[in-house]
């Protein structure tokens, strides 16, 4: 890369913050110094202007309101691009979020195109800012304390997914260099590292712990990260092949992961309310499956004119269990309430005669 100086006096303008004792905020820009942009509103609320600024500097007074320089840019695009970005980190648009900003900002610059020159600048001059430790610690600090309030988190989401529905390009774009940054072995390999550094601290894994059983314990989370899951294992099989095998090596070569993976399923079956959920589950399953096999069999007896069902009782220790018309539907009545998994090649052989009982249960055509 190309060696860019950027010194104080080459700082082409600032991006300023106006904080009010309502909690409310203004952000701006200027090209002069940040205390005479000021000045300038304060001037303007003095007439009759009615821009909202203006009303809140009127009705609080000029003495009680806050300012301070948060960023600063060395050309005009740059300038336009942070004042858009900083109106929607602080939410400060009056009708999209808590604020005085009458315009998204910028300048109308949407869709601009940024020169290879410009980008270089951009990037030097944020790797030069954040170079900074107590800069980027303050900054991370800002970040975090944004996102702990869930109706920040919840409006960016939705910007962010309005921002893909109106640029499908954006989307396929970033699936694109999302695709080809992990085919490359050398930042996977990054990534995990990053991943292990970040969850060998125990707080750390107690909070994504935290926020992930939040997170699952809405059934449309759950849903929709299943949906997406399936939706992506279905258009990559080889992908899908790849994870199993390597989920059987882990296990293989790592028993202890093992055996606490089936100590958390005991405890997960054990519990009565998924019991019964995956009862209900395996009930609707099953006569799905019974239903499609009763009507799709192609066997000699469909083929010919059949009668009605043949009903048969079942007895256990001389006493009436109950009557059914299908062998699938006294197995199923038996699993869920007597918790017996009977064969049903071994029930027809009581019927027909073959066995006296089978598991101590006897089946009799009335």
């Amino acid at each position: 890369m190309e060696n860019i100086n950027i010194t104080e006096n080459e700082i082409y303008g600032f991006i300023y913050c106006i904080s009010f004792p309502n909690g409310k905020k203004y952000i701006g820009q200027t090209t002069k110094l940040v205390e005479e942009r000021i000045k300038e509103h304060i001037i303007v609320s003095k007439t009759d202007a009615q821009y909202l600024l203006s009303k809140a500097i009127r009705k609080y007074g000029e003495n009680s309101i806050e300012y301070k320089a948060i960023d600063n840019a060395c050309n005009r695009d740059e300038l336009n691009q942070l004042e858009i970005q900083h109106i929607i980190f602080y939410n400060t648009h009056y009708l999209k979020g808590h604020g005085y900003n009458m315009t998204d900002g910028g300048e109308g610059v949407s869709g601009y195109i940024h020169t290879e020159e410009s980008k270089k600048i951009m990037s030097y001059k944020s790797k030069l800012y954040f170079s900074n430790s107590s800069i980027r610690d303050s900054k991370s600090i800002e970040v975090k304390t944004y996102f702990e309030n869930p109706e920040n988190k919840l409006r960016l989401s939705e910007q962010i997914k309005l921002y893909f529905i109106k640029h499908p390009e954006a989307r396929e774009n970033m699936s694109t260099k999302m695709t080809e940054y992990f085919s490359n072995p050398e930042n996977r390999l990054k990534q995990s590292k990053k991943r292990q550094e970040y969850f060998s601290n125990p707080e750390n894994r107690e909070n994504m712990s935290t926020k992930m059983t939040e997170y699952y314990s809405n059934p449309e989370n759950r849903k929709n990260m299943s949906d997406t899951k399936k939706e992506f294992y279905k258009n990559n099989p080889e992908i899908l092949k790849q994870h199993s095998e390597r989920m059987k090596e882990k296990h293989k070569n790592n028993p202890e992961i093992s055996k606490q993976h089936s100590e958390r399923m005991k405890e997960y079956y054990n519990s009565p309310e998924i019991r019964k959920k995956l009862e209900e589950q395996h009930i609707k399953t099953l006569y799905k499956k019974v239903m499609k096999q009763l009507l799709n069999r192609k066997t000699k007896l469909q083929k010919s004119i059949r009668g009605p069902p043949k009903p048969f009782d079942v007895y256990y220790n001389e006493k009436h269990i109950g009557t059914f018309d299908y062998v699938p539907f006294a197995i199923d009545f038996l699993q869920k309430n007597k918790n017996i998994n009977i064969n049903g090649h071994n029930i027809r052989k009581v019927l027909y005669g073959e066995r006296t009982h089978t598991h101590g249960y006897i089946f009799k055509y009335i």
